[in-house]
């Protein structure tokens, strides 16, 4: 029985969660000889992390980032390790799991190899917002298997002219993380130790530089903040780079002077699970959370005005908000007194993306 060497690449903390299956199904097969690759920076700190610990993570085979110099000269170092690698280990096939500027290296570099190089998260575009719209499109372009997560996103790459043998509708892989560790984190309880009862909050988590860079935008957050928290308590998960912003620009107190609004600062990818199945509703601009919420059931309220989960809006989980407190005020009251319309999960997000990917892989390579 031939065995392959296959490689799995995630560079920020959505790709690693939705990596972390994957991982666990290419290991779970014999034909399959998976390594792990991390495309990033502070490799250690991850590494000794509570989200690598719960997910299960591996030490890296590779770490290959740059962190000093310029754009091109970052993305030049993080081409040339990557297609090192590649030749170094004989790869046969490599998945991409997120995007970014170093994932986009990576892609290129993979695509000079002899692997097939995959795209776990193809076809995802934000309408209106052309940096990460464009750098979506160019890393599916460098990609010779794309693999879609949601009906959406397939049926675009078709209409953008990408080869149908080469698109396959693989489900999200944030569906198997749910469905793989739902059950600790409802073990784990971690609201109770919050001080949070079970769907009497709302859970709040920004990541945008959008909206954290932008000062007018950070005071349209707060003024958010402020309108919710009248109707439904918030937990807020304030991250570093929030947090620096927040005082930077003099919003910390207006933050914490906010009767209804708690800050809580989960360690790992279980203890985040566990707040998001238990919340009644979901304040954020993170992608990936978009995907964890739909598949959870929890109603989303996404603080932008475009989105790249055009599955979760179709299937009625999510709702654009924008930072604006009248219509997130609205949609608060709609999810609290049951006005808010009853969803369905997308197709092919049954916990099971992992499983057809590498399905595709052997088939392919």
């Amino acid at each position: 029985m031939s065995v392959f060497n296959i490689a799995v690449i995630a560079a920020e903390r959505g790709g690693f969660v939705r990596a972390a299956p994957l991982l666990a199904e290419l290991r779970a097969r014999p034909e399959c000889n998976p390594r792990f690759v991390f495309a990033g920076e502070d490799y250690v700190p991850w590494a000794a992390s509570e989200l690598f610990h719960d997910l299960g993570l591996p030490y890296a085979d590779a770490v290959i980032g740059a962190s000093e110099g310029t754009r091109a000269e970052r993305l030049a170092r993080v081409m040339t390790g990557c297609e090192r690698f590649a030749a170094a280990r004989d790869l046969r096939a490599v998945v991409l799991v997120g995007q970014s500027p170093t994932m986009l290296g990576c892609a290129i570099a993979c695509a000079r190899s002899r692997a097939v190089v995959a795209h776990a998260d193809a076809g995802l575009r934000a309408p209106g917002v052309s940096g990460r719209t464009g750098l979506a499109a160019q890393m599916d372009r460098a990609c010779g298997l794309l693999l879609a997560a949601s009906e959406p996103a397939h049926d675009r790459l078709l209409n953008e002219g990408a080869a149908e043998e080469t698109v396959m509708l693989a489900g999200t892989l944030a569906a198997d993380a749910v469905a793989r560790w739902l059950k600790p984190a409802r073990e784990s309880d971690a609201p109770a130790r919050a001080g949070l009862q079970r769907k009497e909050f709302a859970l709040a988590l920004v990541e945008s530089p959008a909206t954290i860079e932008n000062v007018v935008n950070l005071r349209k957050l707060v003024d958010v903040l402020a309108r919710v928290q009248d109707q439904v308590p918030i937990a807020m998960c304030v991250h570093r780079r929030l947090s620096e912003k927040l005082k930077h620009w003099d919003l910390a107190q207006s933050v914490a002077e906010l009767p209804h609004v708690r800050e809580v600062e989960p360690r790992g990818y279980v203890e985040f699970l566990s707040l998001l199945d238990s919340a009644r509703l979901v304040l954020t601009d993170v992608g990936g959370i978009q995907d964890e919420a739909a598949v959870l059931g929890v109603p989303c309220l996404t603080l932008a005005d475009a989105t790249d989960r055009a599955a979760t809006v179709v299937c009625g989980n999510n709702t654009l908000v924008g930072l604006d407190a009248e219509p997130a005020g609205q949609a608060v009251a709609a999810v609290m007194e049951n006005r808010y319309p009853q969803a369905r999960r997308p197709a092919a997000w049954d916990g099971r993306a992992a499983e057809r990917i590498v399905d595709a892989l052997l088939e392919t390579v």
